[in-house]
């Protein structure tokens, strides 16, 4: 079990000090088999003695919904910058080298490529296995960095997913149809 604070009193340990006015966190779990690996089971406990909130009035859910409307406003332009940049300093057609993502995790590199492919077309995506703890090759719609439709299609596959070949190298096949390879 892990044990972590949010703000209050500074600890030793297992302890996010918040800005004033924090209200949002976000938990991101990375699966590697989803048949056989369990789901973390997350519980938060509000440990300090302040009165809990009045029942919702309207007026209040009218504040509630135009700071939503807000937020959902005020993410598109910033979600749309960012995936401009991203666009802009991401290679076609070429896989760029694992780097640090700005304002990521120090122990989380990402690669990226952009592609155009008619659909008679591939991409053959290759690079040495990677010796680290977790790795995967995801698609996106790069615009809202949105996954393709996973229900129907491979989007993604993770370590203990891609085929390594004999030579210790990883070739992933980006194509309309299914080539009948591995790791397609």
């Amino acid at each position: 079990m892990l044990e972590l604070y949010l703000g209050g009193p500074a600890r030793q340990r297992n302890w996010l000090p918040l800005p004033l006015g924090s209200e949002y966190i976000n938990v991101r779990e990375f699966v590697a088999d989803w048949e056989r690996d369990g789901l973390a089971v997350l519980h938060i406990e509000r440990v300090d003695d302040a009165a809990a909130p009045e029942n919702l009035n309207p007026t209040g859910m009218i504040e509630a919904l135009d700071k939503a409307a807000t937020w959902v406003e005020a993410s598109v332009d910033v979600w749309s910058k960012y995936a401009a940049v991203i666009r802009a300093a991401t290679p076609v057609n070429a896989l760029s080298p694992p780097r640090l993502a700005q304002g990521g995790a120090v122990n989380m590199l990402h690669g990226a490529c952009q592609w155009q492919l008619g659909s008679a077309q591939a991409l053959i995506v290759e690079f040495e296995q990677p010796e680290v703890t977790y790795w995967s090759i995801q698609v996106y719609v790069i615009d809202w960095m949105q996954p393709l439709d996973f229900v129907n299609r491979v989007t993604s596959l993770n370590d203990r997913q891609l085929y390594v070949e004999a030579d210790g190298k990883v070739r992933v096949v980006l194509a309309h149809e299914d080539p009948g390879v591995q790791n397609w």
